[in-house]
């Protein structure tokens, strides 16, 4: 609905209900009496004394059909058929009786954002008057389409501009889909000089039941029949008879067009596409089935494609939401951040108070490290959906990024007390306990793993993320002496590694880390005295490292070389614990930690002078990474980083782009 009513443009709409639009009835069965009652047919108008005008599928009933003049309560009988336009939806009925007949404009004449008003029955007994403005222009077969959408009772209702002329008959038009499975219609009109064209070529009059024998009727049957199944919820039925329809009239792209998104409800994306492309062939302007491919498109990710479709939805309807959204979604899915970032400006431009789309730009500045500006956002969401308590876990995730530990705790925290249901108890505490492990709260985070896993102990990350934690935790205890706590908490890293790996037995790294947690037991046990038992642990996590190497056979990384080969080095055999060392650095030659450990075997073996070489060349590797401030110094080992990459952590913003779509649920405030 337009903003403001325009009064003289109210006035014009409804003295055309009250003089010549007419409201059409026919005879239907009732379903629970069995009783013959009145029905609403949709709308049409009369055009000239004894003429009225509607569309093709309000008339395809083969029951009685007659027109009612509700401010006066006069009917009209139909008496035939006098001129009809297959391709269009136009139909000019013969009537007994007298109306007062609308003028029609010049539809040339019309412009994008001209104010209009739509005269019809949307299905109640009263006839209603509502203002819109054209959206768009369709040339191929001179439709307009209007920014509101009218529902099905307006079908053959009068377009009038501010001068009380008809610049177009209400039609309907096909529907689309959008990847969450929401259906969207619009109100389409044929222009007013298809309608002249139309009377100019009025014949004699032909009864409606010869008429409705006529192939292309029977196929706007058909079609209708399929509508009405759509609403109903009976998709199978309603391919039936779209497939009925394009047997009698293979050129209605309305049919193809809605055939297609009832194929796409069914997964069925290949035969979906060709009802497109087959709609495309018929009208190259036709934007629902550029809407529907383009959507099929984006979900078998063959987002290039979809992106040239968008691209056309954009150019004809440069108002269409859906265009702006799916296009940031691809482009963000293919990194192509900056763009991405144009259409959500755009979209806010639309839509200034629309919290998602805040949040959802709030994700795309995180992903490019402009936190300021995604906190900006965030605060703007929060303005305008104050019960959105979601945005304070994105915000989270954000400020763990920028490394606001504590503000993220709070943010966390926060959405938590406000008992937050659209995200998992699951979500809540793994997300908690990551930040509290950036706090060095290592407990606090081993409790929180300790509720995510119980609200969720089949996902293999989080055992994973919580023996990370017990580790770490482990070598800080070792570090202070605390042998018994280090102890414990090795030991039950291991287990949780292993929980891990019998939920994914292809979780190759997972081995890796398992046996790194096994080489650092190992070491305490021998410090402890407990010699056979450290040798033990050496070999187990060589087993381990082993099998890391086994499955990353197409694809070899150096940390489980490195592994093995400290491992041998705790078990004197230097010679294999050097091969291990020297495939490590082949690997990744940049890494000062290889060099240390062979170094270390080196000057065990007595090979002094290659050992000396090996630190040296650790050293000047460190100092490179420090001159470029790539140099990080960690409580964990050399593998937390990688890991944790394996557990979801690295660049998390990117990695949950996707998920911030399930804010669609968060409210518009539109």
């Amino acid at each position: 609905m337009t903003e403001k009513i325009d009064v003289t443009l109210q006035q014009i709409g409804e003295k055309a209900l009250a003089e010549s639009v007419v409201r059409l009835k026919s005879k239907q069965t009732d379903t629970d009496s069995g009783e013959l009652v009145d029905s609403p047919r949709g709308t049409g108008f009369f055009v000239g004394p004894n003429l009225i005008v509607t569309n093709i599928h309000c008339m395809v009933d083969e029951q009685s059909t007659w027109a009612e003049l509700t401010s006066t309560g006069a009917t009209f009988r139909i008496t035939g058929v006098i001129a009809f336009n297959g391709d269009n939806d136009l139909v000019i009925l013969k009537t007994t009786g007298e109306g007062v007949p609308l003028p029609i404009a010049d539809s040339s004449t019309v412009q994008i954002d001209d104010l209009v008003c739509a005269a019809g029955y949307s299905g109640g007994e009263e006839g209603e008057a509502k203002q819109s403005t054209i959206h768009s222009f369709r040339h191929s077969d001179q439709r307009f389409q209007i920014r509101e959408f009218l529902g099905g009772g307006y079908s053959g209702s009068a377009l009038l501009n501010r001068t009380g002329e008809v610049i177009g008959v209400i039609a309907a038009g096909a529907m689309s889909f959008t990847r969450s499975g929401e259906i969207l219609s619009g109100s389409h009109a044929v222009a007013s000089n298809t309608l002249a064209d139309l009377l100019a070529s009025k014949t004699k009059v032909q009864t409606l039941a010869k008429w409705r024998k006529h192939p292309q009727i029977r196929a706007y049957s058909e079609s209708s029949k399929g509508q009405q199944a759509m609403l109903d919820g009976h998709v199978l039925s309603a391919m039936k008879h779209y497939d009925t329809a394009l047997e009698f009239n293979p050129n209605m792209v309305e049919v193809y067009a809605n055939r297609a998104t009832i194929k796409a409800m069914l997964l069925q994306f290949d035969s979906a596409l060709s009802d497109c492309d087959a709609a495309i062939k018929i009208n190259p302007e036709y934007g629902e089935a550029y809407k529907n491919r383009a959507a099929i498109k984006f979900t078998l990710k063959r987002y290039e494609e979809a992106l040239v479709d968008w691209a056309v939805v954009i150019k004809q309807e440069p108002e269409f939401i859906e265009a702006y959204k799916n296009r940031a979604l691809i482009n963000a899915d293919l990194h192509r951040y900056e763009e991405a970032l144009a259409d959500y400006d755009v979209l806010l431009e639309m839509r200034p108070e629309s919290s998602n789309f805040y949040v959802w730009r709030a994700s795309l500045k995180t992903s490019l490290g402009r936190y300021e500006e995604a906190f900006a956002d965030y605060e703007a969401a929060l303005k305008f959906a104050q019960d959105c308590t979601q945005i304070f876990f994105w915000r989270a995730r954000t400020k763990v990024l920028a490394e606001d530990y504590a503000g993220a705790l709070e943010d966390l925290d926060r959405f938590s007390s406000l008992n937050a249901l659209p995200i998992s108890i699951f979500d809540i505490y793994r997300q908690r306990a990551l930040i509290k492990q950036n706090l060095d709260d290592y407990e606090g985070a081993i409790k929180d793993y300790d509720t995510a896993i119980q609200n969720n102990p089949k996902d293999d990350v989080a055992y994973c993320d919580r023996a990370l934690t017990k580790r770490t935790y482990g070598m800080i205890k070792a570090e202070l002496g605390d042998t018994v706590a280090a102890r414990t908490l090795y030991q039950e890293a291991i287990e949780d590694y292993t929980a891990s790996i019998q939920l994914d037995p292809k979780y190759e790294r997972v081995y890796n880390s398992r046996g790194w947690t096994k080489f650092l037991l190992g070491e305490l046990e021998i410090k402890r005295g407990n010699i056979e038992a450290g040798k033990m642990l050496f070999k187990d996590a060589i087993l381990d490292s082993d099998e890391t190497i086994r499955l990353q056979w197409d694809n070899p990384s150096a940390e489980p070389y490195y592994a093995t080969g400290k491992s041998k080095t705790a078990l004197e055999d230097y010679d294999k614990a050097i091969a291990d060392f020297n495939e490590a650095i082949r690997l990744d030659p940049t890494v000062s930690l290889y060099y240390e450990g062979r170094a270390e075997v080196y000057e065990a073996a007595g090979q002094h002078e290659a050992a000396k070489a090996d630190s040296e060349k650790a050293q000047e590797l460190k100092a490179a990474d420090e001159a470029s401030g790539q140099h990080k110094a960690a409580k964990a080992d050399f593998e937390k980083t990688k890991e944790m990459t394996a557990a979801g952590q690295h660049e998390a913003a990117k990695a949950d782009f996707e998920k911030v779509m399930e804010l669609e649920a968060a409210p518009e405030n539109e």
